[in-house]
């Protein structure tokens, strides 16, 4: 007799056959189940978000009615939630199948907009120049290519860097970041970091390239879908 677990049912349910790996958990199907159970596949922390006493009851998408399709869309496209809130209260929610409000999920690069929002509260204390170099405030990263860019640039994301993004691309820098940082199995005969950096002007068309260096695995951060 053959037993399955909870999850392998539900993996089966999302289209899986077997279970992701480091190698296949950022590519689909197997990011449909990462991305809603990261910590059972790389370092995780949960982030904090309002007891449910303190939200409103969930909502459906009526409320968005005049958009045409949208639960198809939100369907075709693979999402798993939407939350739209107007003058701090929810008022539509959507989630897919097999998934709801008090599951966690990947953030990826929302963690860019909690990290922004708690230097823009710092900036408006007086704690944070925006017009300083971030290697005033961060030593570690002084001789880096964004050591010379001031807070501002960095929170706008207009210091340049030369830096491939390219998931697909087994030699762009974010695979090298990934492997560098155990998110990715390391290659055979190849150092998991990225090449040696060369630092340029910040006048516009210029570039420098970012160097990342080995370090402790770094933690994907897993967010509840609501607030």
């Amino acid at each position: 007799m053959t037993f399955q677990t909870v999850p392998g049912l539900r993996r089966q349910e999302l289209g899986l056959s077997a279970s992701p790996t480091l190698d296949s958990w950022q590519g689909a199907p197997d990011n449909r189940w990462v991305f809603r159970n990261v910590e059972e596949t790389v370092p995780s922390a949960r982030v904090s978000h309002l007891p449910a006493s303190m939200t409103a009851s969930p909502r459906d998408l009526e409320v968005l009615a005049a958009v045409p399709g949208l639960e198809a869309r939100l369907e075709d496209t693979y999402t798993d939630a939407l939350v739209v809130e107007q003058a701090g209260r929810v008022v539509a929610e959507y989630y897919a199948p097999g998934f709801g409000p008090d599951q966690t999920h990947l953030l990826m690069s929302v963690s860019k907009s909690l990290c922004a929002i708690v230097v823009g509260a710092l900036c408006d204390e007086g704690l944070i120049d925006p017009g300083r170099m971030l290697q005033s405030y961060l030593p570690a990263l002084r001789g880096s290519a964004y050591g010379d860019a001031t807070v501002e640039q960095l929170m706008d994301m207009t210091a340049a860097a030369d830096y491939s993004e390219d998931y697909d691309d087994p030699d762009s820098e974010v695979q090298l970041q990934d492997r560098a940082g155990g998110l990715r199995p390391a290659r055979p005969g190849i150092r998991p970091t990225p090449t040696s950096s060369s630092r340029g002007s910040r006048a516009a068309g210029s570039t420098a390239r970012c160097s990342s260096t080995a370090r402790p695995r770094r933690m994907r951060w897993a967010g509840s879908s609501r607030r």
